[in-house]
């Protein structure tokens, strides 16, 4: 995604790198959406004690799970 609000917060961030997430207010779905590209191949919602187990088919980068995880509200495991 290239577009011209993107740019401008990139470049007032003095080129830092940003990944845009789709929001979703299911909290599964959101997680979902934030470790994209990497498929989910299953994943564990606990309502009661608000955390989620999240498998995937594939490692993906470091970077891309801790960002996942700080822009969800529930812990994943």
């Amino acid at each position: 995604m290239r577009g011209s609000r993107v740019q401008g917060v990139t470049n007032e961030l003095a080129g830092e790198r940003v990944d845009i997430i789709l929001w979703a207010e299911d909290p599964a779905t959101y997680v979902i959406n934030a470790l994209a590209p990497a498929e989910v191949s299953g994943i564990v919602v606990d309502e009661e004690r608000h955390s989620m187990d999240v498998w995937l088919k594939r490692k993906i980068w470091r970077r891309r799970l801790v960002a996942a995880v700080r822009t969800c509200v529930w812990p994943v495991n």
